[in-house]
């Protein structure tokens, strides 16, 4: 505080980004690469596929098969990777969204991939309701998948990492087991935005017009944003999770 009682202006945040990360951000910016919110749905889902190809990691792994799981709407597609390194009791890792492949690999769990519904021609909860499914599915087979159940993680980035909080504080209320794990990255589980000061040092390659421009497709009109459904930070109750 001053001494006439005002309170100062905050500094300035300093944010440490990864040289590799800034290399990255300045190649888009010289090559004129646009901002996600310039673009139609279509436009900037062709847009991610190149810059997914052009960072890729790929790995071979020792087994890739494909699913179909009962939905409520549609048949849900999964993909599932098993890993090269197979150890005793291997954990079922469904992950919605990312680089599976270097994940089954690295852990030695069995990756259950989800093709979940996505916006906005299927607002939300869609993909919520398909990523339960899927996870029931996951679990209902895990023997024939070579995992142990009870070692169940949910994990995801972005939109996955909110779907991945979602449904493990489903199987916490609902059953049919709680998950042993959830790994969220970078995830989306607040859409009231109430709880950011929207720095635009914390959003650079996802600036805050893309996001708001993310929620404005994920979200059917006149939706309660503080729906914990919807926004799983929101759940009056975030123990045994």
């Amino acid at each position: 505080m001053t001494t006439s009682g005002r309170q100062r202006p905050a500094p300035p945040r300093s944010v440490h980004v990864d040289p590799r990360v800034r290399l990255f951000l300045a190649g888009l910016r010289a090559s004129g690469w646009p901002p996600m919110h310039a673009r139609s749905p279509r436009q900037a889902r062709h847009e991610y596929r190149i810059l997914a190809a052009a960072t890729s990691t790929w790995r071979p792994v020792r087994r890739v098969g494909d699913a179909l799981v009962p939905g409520a709407v549609r048949d849900i597609p999964v993909r599932v990777y098993r890993p090269h390194r197979r150890t005793a009791a291997p954990a079922l890792i469904v992950y919605l969204d990312g680089t599976c492949r270097s994940l089954a690999n690295l852990t030695g769990a069995t990756v259950v991939s989800v093709h979940y519904r996505r916006t906005p021609e299927h607002p939300l909860p869609a993909a919520h309701e398909d990523a339960v499914a899927a996870t029931r599915w996951a679990l209902a087979h895990a023997a024939e998948l070579g995992a142990d159940p009870a070692l169940l993680v949910l994990a995801g980035e972005s939109a996955g990492g909110g779907l991945a909080a979602h449904v493990v504080q489903h199987l916490r209320d609902h059953g049919p087991r709680p998950a042993a794990l959830q790994v969220l990255i970078c995830p989306a589980t607040d859409f009231t935005f109430d709880r950011t000061d929207r720095d635009p040092q914390l959003a650079r390659l996802l600036d805050w017009a893309t996001i708001d421009w993310f929620a404005a497709h994920s979200l059917p009109p006149g939706v309660d944003r503080a729906d914990p459904t919807i926004s799983p930070m929101r759940a009056p109750d975030l123990g045994g999770l």
